[in-house]
């Protein structure tokens, strides 16, 4: 599932096994992703960024797992460059990366969030607010 340019919920959908990402989204959003089941997809599980202007993502109670199995620059949550997120109550597990906060340039809050059997990091952090 590809979202650009959106304002909206998206809420109780499964993404899983797709051989890239379960859902990309960028490009002014103002989106929450809740209650999903995001399993099994070869890159990234959830990927949010923004290059040109600010987004909001409010991405919570979640299962995140079993993504990007031997990719290292792939995570099972994402979030990169103008986004100002609210990630919270995710389960996150078998992903190859947890978390991964990229060129983050807005303030985010992430709490409350379940990260377990990572093939590399839980979180990463990296040039981020």
């Amino acid at each position: 599932m590809i979202v650009l340019v959106v304002t909206g919920l998206i809420d109780n959908c499964n993404t899983e096994s797709n051989r890239l990402t379960g859902f990309e989204g960028s490009g002014d959003l103002d989106i929450t992703i809740s209650n999903c089941g995001v399993k099994n997809n070869g890159d990234f599980g959830i990927f949010v960024y923004d290059e040109f202007s600010i987004s909001l993502a409010s991405i919570t109670n979640n299962i995140i797992q079993n993504n990007s199995g031997s990719s290292q620059a792939c995570a099972g949550l994402s979030v990169e460059g103008a986004v100002k997120a609210s990630v919270h109550h995710n389960n996150l597990d078998q992903n190859y990366i947890g978390i991964r906060v990229l060129n983050n340039t807005e303030i985010s809050n992430f709490e409350y969030n379940t990260i377990t059997n990572c093939n590399a990091w839980g979180i990463h952090i990296d040039n981020s607010s």
